[in-house]
């Protein structure tokens, strides 16, 4: 792994840092560590803003008819639809679901390689005697 960028060499006369260009190639060993503890190195740089608006959950619902209960000993038939997690609407992050988290204690908020969230459907009969 190639790694490009600054290093800080100094100052100016005005007490401006100095940058100069840096390349480093990682071996195996060094590219695994790097990744492996990118998590515990949050700092500014790779903290984002979650604002997000999602659609966490969507239930529709349909009553049958009085009318078509009358002869029956049945007060209420209800038909209902339920979708959760259906979608996020809007982020402020690319490609990170902002309720992500690889751990439930102190990592809360860090995505590391995650499951997406699950999204599920179902369907509701309720009857009422």
């Amino acid at each position: 792994m190639v790694v490009d960028g600054v290093i800080q060499n100094g100052t100016d006369a005005d007490g401006k840092p100095v940058y100069i260009p840096f390349t480093k190639t990682l071996n195996e060993q060094e590219t695994q560590d790097y990744w492996g503890n990118l998590a515990y190195r949050a700092s500014e740089n790779f903290v984002y803003d979650a604002s997000f608006i999602k659609l966490r959950q969507i239930s529709l619902e349909y009553d049958l008819p009085a009318k078509l209960l009358e002869k029956t000993p049945l007060k209420n038939i209800a038909v209902s639809f339920v979708g959760r997690n259906l979608a996020i609407l809007y982020r402020k992050t690319d490609n990170i679901d902002p309720e992500s988290s690889y751990t439930s204690g102190t990592g809360q908020g860090i995505d590391q390689f995650t499951m997406p969230g699950t999204r599920s459907y179902g369907f509701n009969l309720r009857v009422t005697f």
